[in-house]
């Protein structure tokens, strides 16, 4: 974990995901095989959702690399998921990884902000479009937060060229 209170402090992530879900999260926004798209078993895969470094000082980090997406309520893990299975929504309309740089800033106590640059939805160390990434999250009461992320701008080049928006307000 990146610990800017006294300073700038380093840190950084890498996961590893074998199994079933595993190819949910490998880099399938280019269909070239690259990063661990081509890692596949059977209905087993391989994958490397989370590779980054990050550096914090004070109220501000930022993570460069290979992450998860800010975008939806849901997570890839089960664990930290309310059901144990996947809405149609998360797997036919959100992105679930982003490669590119991405800030958080605690502009208070209950506010935090962010914003980056990805390259596209899905995509690993390759640029597959680039688009903005970001939003806030409020804590309303001790058990009440609101987060509204966005990602706008080119979600992928080639064949599946989109350019645009999503939003998503929880």
């Amino acid at each position: 974990v990146a610990d800017g209170s006294s300073g700038i402090g380093l840190g950084g992530r890498i996961d590893y995901i074998y199994g079933v879900d595993a190819q949910d999260t490998q880099a399938f926004g280019i269909s070239n095989d690259h990063w661990d798209n081509g890692w596949d078993n059977g209905i087993y895969g391989h994958s490397i959702p989370q590779l980054y470094a990050e550096v914090a000082a004070g109220d501000l980090s930022v993570k460069i690399g290979h992450f998860y997406t800010l975008i939806g309520w849901e997570v890839v893990g089960a664990t930290g998921n309310f059901f144990y299975s996947h809405s149609h929504t998360m797997y036919n309309s959100e992105p679930f990884t982003h490669t590119g740089a991405l800030a958080q800033y605690a502009a208070g106590d209950s506010l935090t902000l962010y914003g980056g640059y990805v390259m596209g939805w899905d995509s690993g160390f390759e640029d597959n479009g680039d688009a903005f990434l970001g939003g806030y999250s409020a804590d309303i009461t001790d058990s009440t937060n609101i987060t509204n992320q966005i990602v706008i701008g080119n979600f992928g080049i080639g064949a599946n060229d989109e350019t645009g928006f999503m939003t998503s307000f929880i």
